[in-house]
């Protein structure tokens, strides 16, 4: 599998929304049981809607992706304090 280094770009760096969807339909056509794992440790910016024409790449360690087990874990966590 080719890596695309995706998350190397420029803090500050903007997508536009065919650049995005280029990037996720090639990781769907080239999917395998590794491509989970290389993500996981080479993706190093996430996209960010901001709300404009432009996706904005954020550090993913920045970025909050709420779940309904993980909203209820930090809220279970919050009363017991």
């Amino acid at each position: 599998m080719t890596i695309v280094r995706f998350g190397s770009h420029a803090s500050g760096h903007q997508l536009t929304h065919e650049e995005a969807c280029a990037f996720w339909e090639f990781v769907i056509k080239n999917w395998s049981s590794r491509t989970g794992e290389i993500l996981a440790q080479r993706l190093l910016k996430l996209p960010v809607y901001s709300g404009s024409s432009s996706i904005n790449l954020v550090n993913k360690h920045d970025v909050f992706i709420a779940d309904d087990l993980q909203l209820k874990d930090l809220f279970e966590r919050s009363s017991l304090g």
